[in-house]
């Protein structure tokens, strides 16, 4: 059975003072496999599913961005925040993984 172990709160930041105004969930869901899926937090639609290419933190990681990237994509959306909770497979991303989101990453913590 998957648990929730990463999520991505993903929408567009406020003009004025730079927060965010989430739009999306990601999920990051881990158990005998791993995957992302994004709903709509309005409706909790479906949005989109991904499954990693491989099993590495890293691969994991990645592949959440490029779910990001395809929302941004596909919605406009430019900013997100990350929670990565203990026993994740993924620890707070490294800077060269980072580089590959085209939107802006306002945090990253652990619980």
């Amino acid at each position: 059975m998957a648990s929730v172990s990463a999520i991505f709160l993903v929408g567009s930041s406020h003009p004025y003072d730079g927060g965010l105004d989430p739009t999306f969930v990601v999920k990051l869901y881990e158990g005998d496999e791993a995957f992302w899926q994004a709903t709509n937090i309005e409706n909790s639609d479906l949005v989109m599913e991904m499954d990693p290419e491989g099993s590495s933190p890293d691969q994991i990681y990645k592949t959440g961005c490029e779910l990001l990237n395809l929302l941004a994509h596909n919605f406009g959306v430019d900013t997100a925040g990350l929670i990565v909770f203990q026993g994740s497979s993924i620890a707070v991303p490294s800077a060269n993984v980072e580089n590959d989101l085209s939107i802006k990453l306002l945090f990253t913590t652990n619980v």
